[in-house]
């Protein structure tokens, strides 16, 4: 007998693909899922044009209408749920904490099953006093946790802040596909120069600049050493190198090119959150890591053994001379990190727990 085809929808804010967050969070599950009988639907608010007016344009109105316009849109969505057996929402409904209430409301009454994932420490207020104001983003949060059914959290400080609202807490870190990310054949670095490489995102580049007064000592010490950093392209000075554009077509080939992987973090209450994909990605690809003793960072490492941690400038410095001067350590340590990876961050240690919590219906009702 045939299996009941089992229908979810996912509800995040971009468009499929536009950001890391969606790609890893959701949608690398989607071939397993469809593979095992569930049919899924991503329902996304905000198109590319949209997008590039709420990142760029400093037309107020306009964005004001884009607001309105998602809103409508949301509910729109909301209104065909009742064909659905679950919904995932991936950190947010809306940006606004009112407006989401009323979205979650909406969404209690159509669905029998709300699963809430989230990757980052967003209940945290931004630099912008305004802005919280209009989203409260702690309160829209703890909105969330207490109205779900179940709630997926990326690491454990996430889970930690989580289970004071939701009993019903599970931890799925960020993983990666090891079939994807791998080392390529061919790809290692043999010339006589050692490459430092760092692959990020625009708004992650203000971490990387923190480390730049280390870099430029390595610079002058190690005049054989390169530096390519992949995120949007800009010119550092303080190094004399562009940054290129990132490139999902290339970013294999790229983090292959890379000798050794970089990950700086300041150590504050947001990069606690952060799930360390940076990391994953270099490790995989069997490239060792020298980064912030922060977060989830020390944890990656530790179960990896995929390089080290450094707290200061001088032990940022210690541990890129070590990987620099030492090729067999570099090689260590790599296929170290990506056995590593294999065995607690890759997709297939994953799926079956992520598809077991959001097909497997709540012993217990909530109610807005």
């Amino acid at each position: 007998m045939k299996k009941k085809m089992i229908k979810i929808a996912v509800f995040g804010i971009h468009r499929p693909y536009r950001a890391p967050n969606e790609r890893y969070r959701w949608h690398q599950y989607e071939t397993f899922l469809s593979q095992n009988n569930i049919s899924a639907d991503y329902l996304y608010i905000v198109n590319e044009n949209e997008d590039h007016i709420l990142f760029n344009s400093k037309n107020f109105i306009l964005k004001i209408f884009i607001y309105i316009k998602t809103f409508i849109k949301r509910w729109q969505q909301i209104q065909h749920l009742s064909s659905y057996d679950a919904v995932l929402i991936y950190r947010e409904l809306h940006w606004f904490r009112l407006l989401t209430q009323s979205l979650l409301k909406k969404i209690r009454k159509k669905t029998p099953l709300i699963i809430f994932d989230f990757d980052d420490a967003i209940w945290l207020n931004t630099n912008n006093p305004l802005i919280n104001l209009i989203k409260q983003p702690k309160k829209k949060t703890i909105a969330f946790l207490q109205n779900a059914d179940k709630v997926i959290a990326g690491n454990a400080y996430l889970a930690a802040f989580a289970s004071k609202y939701n009993a019903h807490t599970h931890i799925i870190p960020t993983v990666v596909d090891t079939n994807y990310f791998k080392p390529l054949p061919h790809s290692k670095n043999t010339s006589s120069f050692v490459t430092i490489g760092w692959m990020g995102s625009h708004s992650t580049l203000n971490h990387l600049r923190t480390l730049l007064p280390v870099l430029q000592k390595i610079k002058t010490q190690y005049p054989y050493v390169k530096f390519q950093f992949v995120a949007k392209k800009e010119y550092i000075p303080e190094l004399d190198i562009h940054v290129d554009d990132w490139n999902k077509e290339k970013e294999v080939e790229i983090l292959n090119s890379f000798d050794i992987g970089i990950m700086p973090l300041p150590d504050d209450e947001w990069s606690k959150g952060k799930c360390g994909l940076k990391l994953l990605t270099y490790l995989a690809c069997e490239v060792p890591v020298v980064a912030s003793h922060v977060g989830v960072n020390k944890e990656i490492i530790e179960k990896t053994n995929g390089g080290f941690c450094c707290s200061t400038e001088s032990e940022w410095i210690e541990k890129l001379s070590l990987l620099i001067e030492n090729p067999q350590l570099r090689q260590y340590h790599g296929k170290q990190g990506r056995t590593g990876v294999e065995n607690h961050y890759s997709l297939h240690t994953t799926q079956k727990n992520f598809f077991q919590l959001i097909t497997t219906p709540p012993s217990y009702s909530k109610k807005l």
